[in-house]
Parts: structure tokens; sequence; C-alpha cells
């Protein structure tokens, strides 16, 4: 089932089994950092793991740190990359 989230005068209906959906219904959930594994940060969030890249983490960093990820799409490099991938598209299919 849906779960609703109020930010201001919006609702906003998260999928179930998403973060969003999670937090509509009052769980936390953690991202923890489990260990470190040579370059790869181990990453846990409630029953899953994941790696980041250990150099995205501030540097005094531990085991059982709780982090936080805030996450942006990037606008400007999204175009430059279409652009440049139209082009090379232009390139392969010249008459």
């Amino acid at each position: 089932m849906a779960c609703g989230i109020v930010f201001g005068a919006q609702k906003l209906v998260a999928a179930p089994g998403t973060a969003a959906h999670f937090l509509a219904k009052g769980a936390i959930r953690m991202l923890i950092i489990d260990r470190f594994e040579g370059d790869w940060a181990v990453i846990e969030f409630g029953d899953k793991t994941f790696n980041i890249p250990r150099f995205l983490l501030p540097k005094e960093a531990r085991e059982g740190d709780v982090i936080q990820i805030n996450i942006s799409i990037g606008n400007h490099a999204t175009k430059d990359r279409e652009e440049a991938v139209r082009k090379l598209t232009d390139e392969l299919f010249e008459e």
C-alpha cells in the first residue's frame, strides 16, 4: 500500500518498498558505515548493504558512523552529456 508524506501543503505518495515509503510509515532507516574494504566503504541500509567509494566520505568517517547522503541531479552536466551523445550519433549516421 502506498503511503503519503506531507511537505508543506503537498502530499507525496510513495511507492511500497521505496525509502520514502518507509519514512512515511514512520520507520527510520539509517545509513551506517559497516566497514571499509580497500577503497570502498560498505554501507548498511536496513537489511541491505551497498558499496560507495571511500573518497566520497569525510576523512574522519569511521566504522559505525551514521552518514547522510544528499542526491541532486546535475542538470548542466546532463545536458552536456546529451549534447555529446547527440553529436556522436550524428557523426555515426552521417551520409
